[in-house]
């Protein structure tokens, strides 16, 4: 009778292979990610330096489409609501994410995760961009906040 005494270290190292090529898929995820944020951002800079007369509505159209959500707005307070400035005022720097929209905006039908990135030009808050998105699991709160940022400050600097 031959036992084989290796068969529990090839298991372990199948499983091994499982966790590894899990981790790798996940890894090479988040890269395809941070590519078409980066590209996302590398048109709405080429954008805002040609700055044609509708370039607000361009770049809502544009992030819109890359990041795949229900609705993008740019709300400007010269147009907008005392209330919704004062509610912008106090996000964060890199936006906040909820599941009910900023008081004075719109609930979107269909929408279950909304984001609001206050856009500020000299620590005085001039705007809101706002994302909505079907998806409940939209706008995770622990995500890196590095993209919304520069895109906060890329819009601030066009207004």
């Amino acid at each position: 009778m031959l036992l084989d005494t290796r068969a529990e270290e090839v298991a372990q190292l199948r499983e091994s292979i499982r966790t590894l090529t899990a981790t790798l898929t996940e890894i090479e995820d988040n890269a395809r990610t941070n590519d078409r944020i980066l590209l996302t951002l590398h048109k709405i800079a080429l954008l805002l330096i040609q700055k044609p007369k509708d370039w607000q509505t361009e770049t809502t159209a544009l992030l819109k489409k890359q990041f795949s959500v229900l609705h993008c707005q740019l709300c400007l307070f010269d147009k907008q609501s005392a209330t919704l400035a004062r509610a912008s005022t106090r996000l964060p720097a890199g936006g906040s994410a909820s599941n009910l929209p900023l008081t004075e905006t719109t609930a979107q039908q269909g929408a279950k995760r909304y984001f609001h990135l206050p856009l500020k030009k000299a620590s005085k808050t001039i705007g809101v961009l706002i994302f909505a998105s079907k998806k409940a699991d939209s706008f995770p709160d622990n995500a890196a906040r590095d993209f919304s940022r520069r895109l906060a400050e890329l819009l601030s600097a066009a207004l």
